[in-house]
Formats: structure tokens, C-alpha cells, sequence
């Protein structure tokens, strides 16, 4: 009976080292329920404001959900192991995209503060994955640099926009959609 090793470090796959097809898990599957929910509750707002402005929010608070989902999907297809600690990020990513969903509705008046944070945790935890890959593979040590600095300077930005919201008192037409409305 073989030992499983419980923390595994990340190791870059590639298609070349790939002999068999890679099946998608059913924690993979219902970590992306999650993003379905937040996708749904900035429909519901689209749909209560079918304008150019409501297409023009729903785009803006849609991109960066997205690219939380995209960075989280492509670091488990390069770097995903049968450890312990694969399971463990994938559940606290959870939290905060719980986050995005329960604050989408109104994330550009009463709950952009919430909705914002929640944005920037999801994302820290991927950067962090994201650095773990490249410090525990050295071939991929440059690509997660650029990974980093740019998920880094989002997280930077999703933060600073907390001040400026409070700043504004959301009387700035909501993160700065007074120019389409």
C-alpha cells in the first residue's frame, strides 16, 4: 500500500508530459458553481437595468470575476496535485468568490466596499499560488513574475478603490460610472 503524501509542492505540467487525457474533478466542477452564482446575481442586476449603463456595469464588475476564475482554472490545470493542500486552497478560494456573489448585486453603490475586498482576497490566494508555482519550479519561475506583478498591482487597485468609494460617499455615480449614465 503506498504512502499518500499529504502536501505536495506544485510542479509545472505540461502537454508534452501529459500521456492521458486530464479529467476535470467534482471539486473542480462545483468550484465553479460558485462563479455560476456570482455570473447569475450580476445578471439579476442586468436585467433590472437593461440600458447602456446597466451593460456598461454589468461588463465592468463581469471582467474582473472572470479573471479570478480564469487565473484559479489555469494554475489548476499546470500546477494541480492529489494533495491535501490542492483541496485546502480550493476551499478557501471559495470564501471570498462566496463573497463576490452574496455583494454582486449592488457592487457599484451600497456594497462596492464588500464586493471590491472580496475581489482582492480571491485574488491574493491565487497570487499566492501562483508565486508557490514559480518559487517550486524553476521553469516557470519567469512566466510567474509577470503573474504575480499583475495580479499584484489588481489586488493594489481593488484596495485602493475601497478608500475612494468611502472618499466619495458613492455620490460619484458608482466606481465612476457617472459618464454613461
Amino acid at each position: 500500500m503506498a504512502k499518500r503524501v499529504w502536501w505536495q509542492h506544485p510542479t509545472l505540467r505540461t502537454d508534452e508530459e501529459q500521456t492521458h487525457e486530464r479529467r476535470v474533478t467534482w471539486l473542480e466542477l462545483f468550484f465553479d458553481l460558485f462563479f455560476v452564482v456570482v455570473i447569475a446575481e450580476l445578471a439579476h442586476s442586468l436585467a433590472e437595468n437593461i440600458s447602456w449603463a446597466g451593460v456598461g456595469a454589468f461588463v465592468f464588475l463581469f471582467l474582473p470575476v472572470w479573471w479570478v476564475w480564469i487565473g484559479a482554472t489555469y494554475y489548476n490545470e499546470r500546477f494541480e496535485t492529489e494533495g491535501f493542500e490542492n483541496r485546502l486552497f480550493t476551499f478557501l478560494q471559495m470564501i471570498p468568490i462566496a463573497g463576490l456573489a452574496v455583494f454582486a448585486h449592488y457592487a457599484l453603490s451600497k456594497t462596492a466596499v464588500e464586493f471590491a475586498l472580496s475581489y482582492a482576497l480571491a485574488r491574493l490566494i491565487i497570487t499566492y499560488l501562483w508565486w508557490q508555482g514559480g518559487r517550486c519550479d524553476r521553469r516557470f519561475r519567469p512566466t510567474a513574475r509577470w503573474f504575480v506583478a499583475g495580479f499584484s498591482l489588481s489586488i493594489l487597485l481593488f484596495v485602493a478603490s475601497v478608500f475612494v468609494a468611502r472618499h466619495c460617499g458613492f455620490g460619484c455615480g458608482g466606481w465612476g460610472f457617472w459618464w454613461i449614465s
